[in-house]
């Protein structure tokens, strides 16, 4: 995201998108500001890809349980 703030400062025209960002790896609040601020310099041009993941390693790892993964990007989206 630090990238892509730079980018929209110095450029005009291109579409800036992120790739696929895991939600259970980040807090809602901080992502939704970051992606709005991104979208206020950027002047709407960006692009947000959001994830749930695929490897159930990657919950355990996180301490985050995999059976809850759908009711947790539904939450994550609200």
């Amino acid at each position: 995201m630090t990238t892509l703030t730079y980018v929209a400062g110095v450029t005009k025209r291109i579409l800036l998108g992120t790739s696929i960002i895991d939600t259970f790896l980040q807090n809602p609040v901080l992502l939704a500001k970051r992606f709005a601020a991104l979208d206020i310099l950027s002047d709407g041009r960006t692009i947000s890809g959001l994830g749930i993941g695929w490897s159930k390693n990657e919950y355990e790892v996180s301490d985050v349980p995999y059976k809850y993964k759908g009711s947790r990007a539904d939450e994550f989206l609200q």
